[in-house]
Formats: C-alpha cells, sequence, structure tokens
C-alpha cells in the first residue's frame, strides 16, 4: 500500500485523469521502482486507536456542551459565580446550575436538558478512558509503564502513543519517529533562498497536539527541560514548547529502544 499524494505526477495526467490513465501510471512508477509503501498497523492496533479516539471525541464533546450552558446563560444575563469560573466543573457547580430560578419553565427545560446531556458525555469519557488505562496496563503493560517514567507522559499520552504508533522499535532511526510524528519543520529552499514554513502538516496530528501538551507538563517537572525552555527566552512561547516536544519524543524513543526507564535528573 502507497500513499497516494507521495506518487509522482505530472500535469498531463491530472489534465486526463481516468481509471485506466491512473493504472498505467501506477504500473509504470512501480516499475521503476518509484513508490515506497507504508505501514499499515494490526487490526488490534487500529482498534485500540479507534477507541482511542472516540474518548478524543467525547472530550470535544464535553467542551462544547460547556460552551453551550455558559453561552445560554450569558444570553439570559445570568452571572456564574467567580468560584466556578474554571474548566473542572465542580458538583456544588452542577447543583447551583440545577436549582437556578427561571422565570419560565422552558427555559428551566432547555438547561436541564443541556446538563443531563453533559451528564451523559462525561459518565461516557469517564467509562472509555477507564477502559483504556486498564487494557494498556493488560495488553502493553512492559511499554506502558517505561513510558510513564517520563516526566509529563501521562496515562492518556503514554496510551495515545501506543495507539498512534504501535511498537516504536519498528522505526530505525529518530528522524523517521520524528517525521511520522509530524515534529519537523516544513521547508521550502529554493536557490539561496530557504523558507522554514512552521511544523509540517504531514503528521500524525492528535498525537502531536498530546506531545505538546505534555511538554508544558514537562518543563515545569524536569530541570533539563526547564534550562532548554530558558535558554530560547525571547523566542514565541508557541515555538519553543515545540522545540521541548522534540526532546520528549526523544525519550520515548530512548526508553522504548533501550527497556529503560527514564531517570530524572536532580540538583
Amino acid at each position: 500500500m502507497v500513499n497516494s499524494p507521495d506518487v509522482p505526477a505530472v500535469n498531463k495526467r491530472e489534465q486526463h485523469k481516468s481509471d485506466r490513465v491512473d493504472c498505467r501510471h501506477l504500473c509504470k512508477q512501480l516499475q521503476a521502482d518509484q513508490l515506497r509503501g507504508i505501514f499499515v498497523p494490526d487490526e488490534k492496533q487500529e482498534q485500540l486507536r479507534s477507541l482511542f479516539r472516540q474518548r478524543n471525541n467525547l472530550t470535544k464533546e464535553l467542551r462544547k456542551i460547556k460552551s453551550h450552558i455558559k453561552g445560554e446563560l450569558l444570553y439570559y444575563g445570568i452571572d456564574l459565580p467567580e468560584n466556578y469560573e474554571n474548566n473542572n466543573w465542580s458538583k456544588a457547580m452542577l447543583s447551583w446550575l440545577q436549582s437556578l430560578p427561571w422565570k419560565y419553565e422552558t427555559g428551566q427545560s432547555s438547561l436541564h436538558s443541556k446538563l443531563r446531556q453533559l451528564h451523559f458525555a462525561y459518565y461516557e469519557w469517564l467509562q472509555l478512558s477507564n477502559q483504556l488505562r486498564a487494557y494498556a496496563r493488560r495488553e502493553y503493560k512492559k511499554d506502558y509503564y517505561l513510558l510513564r517514567t517520563i516526566p509529563g507522559i501521562g496515562p492518556l499520552t503514554a496510551i495515545g502513543i501506543l495507539a498512534e504508533l504501535g511498537d516504536i522499535r519498528q522505526f530505525k532511526k529518530l528522524d523517521q519517529l520524528r517525521s511520522y510524528v509530524g515534529l519537523v519543520p516544513s521547508v521550502y529552499s529554493s536557490g539561496e533562498k530557504t523558507q522554514t514554513r512552521g511544523m509540517t502538516p504531514r503528521s500524525k496530528q492528535l498525537l502531536r497536539s498530546y506531545l505538546i501538551e505534555a511538554a508544558w507538563t514537562a518543563v515545569r517537572r524536569d530541570i533539563v527541560l526547564q534550562q532548554y525552555y530558558r535558554c530560547h527566552t525571547g523566542k514565541p512561547s508557541n515555538k519553543i514548547i515545540v522545540k521541548v516536544a522534540r526532546k520528549l519524543l526523544n525519550r520515548v524513543w530512548y526508553v522504548i529502544k533501550n527497556e529503560r526507564p527514564y531517570q530524572l535528573e536532580v540538583n
């Protein structure tokens, strides 16, 4: 199997596209040894990936429902108490929302419907999170606990690495792993002019976002990464944290390849 955007193409073929032309072109490229196969995960990894991505979908759904609830309160001029202004909604906040007085019962029904939707999505999200942790500890015990020794890599980030990458030992070089995840720059070079256009769009986008988020935690816990972050002071923080995420991926590669827990340096 090959990645279709990687098949060499010419403009003439794009102007006269048909199944017959495409088939002949693929045969010629295969004969010239111009096609490179891509890794296809087995069914076990595919299904773990599906479960991990479903949990991520539920995370987005929870954020959306909370935004709708806050939007409704704002629309009707209901101020949210300052102690409830955070991302983690406590039982006290949910009780406050349930007991809000409304002039008409239709407004109350609208809010309560959203709260029931939030309740269902939250417990579905919680159940999937627990299932993922239990499955990883059972089926990928060795690699899972090796990854957990790295500062910043929590349970769900470790599961995301296992789900999206599978066995990291399949990558022969660290650069291959960086490129596969998408923690490499997109470069345009022509003549003496070279431009870096941010991160490459070819990536494991979900895993990349998890690693960047984990990098913020790692900077607070790991003195080496903290010093690395500070030595780039003056640059935009969003660009520095990508560099830290790349360092974090290096550590993921190291602990899995050498099958040794990460040792945190202390002063």
